[in-house]
């Protein structure tokens, strides 16, 4: 085993077989999906279960849209893959619902922060703008942001 081998991450599951999907546009929907539901999850306590869960999930989800467009379904197969990836989702919905309270206060200030960075970024009067940025740096720092 390398000494530089990373045992903690498992990012590595998150590699769509190129031989099973060729297609461009799937291999983007599958990263786009990972991306996101990465994203969704942020704030949430991280299980190994949840990241394994958002591997299925994208991937049943390309492997769905593989089948369709080759026509490899029957209409019952179809109905019970969607439910799988159905399933999935609700699965993966539910595990984001497992915030602390501190995660969704961090998650809320992080936006209200975005906001505030934006808008004080447009005004034109560059000491008041810097006044205000120093202010809010303070504010947010104070706050645990």
């Amino acid at each position: 085993m390398s000494e530089t081998q990373d045992l903690t991450s498992l990012d590595a599951i998150f590699d769509l077989p190129e031989t099973l999907f060729s297609d461009p546009k799937l291999r983007q929907v599958y990263e786009v999906l990972i991306h996101r539901m990465k994203d969704e999850a942020k704030g949430c306590p991280s299980e190994s279960s949840q990241i394994l869960l958002m591997e299925r999930a994208a991937t049943t989800y390309v492997t769905l849209k593989q089948w369709e467009k080759d026509g490899k379904f029957s209409p019952s197969q179809h109905k019970t893959y969607s439910e799988f990836f159905l399933s999935l989702m609700g699965e993966f919905n539910r595990s984001l619902k497992k915030k602390t309270p501190e995660q969704t206060r961090i998650e809320v200030l992080n936006e209200v922060k975005d906001i505030i960075v934006g808008t004080v970024g447009k005004i034109k009067d560059p000491k008041l703008r810097e006044v205000l940025s120093a202010k809010f740096l303070e504010a947010f720092e104070t706050a645990g942001v």
